[in-house]
């Protein structure tokens, strides 16, 4: 076993027959509400998520997606293999930053809908807890017309 760089909390999700380009472009997939969570362990010559092992050399692709959370980043991983393409929900770290022990290439992105969707989630969080009696129902309100489509 090589030596650990780097250890956090992710959320997973394995796609079948996706690419990096097919999935970045469908949006956020509704398989993210059932992802794993698990340890993303970072080695000298792998990583692992719960029983997931991938080892650098089985990687086609990778794409480290930076994106605007609130007052910092947050990280999605995407790595492409043979067997598919692995994402992870990476929480903010220096680690990202620097430079990755295995080919990745960085994408940062300020795009529209990541902002959003943050302005959506600050309201919302504020609305609940100054203003529960309507921020609880508003909330109820927008899963459904989510789900209804």
């Amino acid at each position: 076993m090589s030596d650990i760089l780097h250890k956090s909390m992710v959320k997973a999700i394995k796609k079948e027959g996706e690419t990096i380009q097919t999935s970045n472009t469908k949006g956020v997939s509704l398989r993210w509400a059932g992802a794993r969570r698990a340890f993303l362990e970072v080695f000298t010559d792998a990583f692992e998520c719960g029983d997931w092992r991938i080892a650098y050399s089985e990687i086609l692709a990778a794409e480290l997606l930076i994106f605007p959370y609130y007052l910092t980043s947050a990280y999605l991983l995407s790595v492409q293999t043979k067997s598919g393409l692995y994402q992870f929900g990476l929480a903010p770290s220096k680690f990202w930053k620097g430079q990755l022990p295995f080919p990745a290439t960085k994408v940062k992105t300020k795009d529209s809908k990541f902002i959003a969707i943050n302005i959506f989630r600050f309201i919302v969080t504020i609305w609940i807890l100054i203003f529960p009696p309507v921020g609880i129902p508003f909330l109820l309100y927008v899963i459904w017309l989510h789900f209804r489509k």
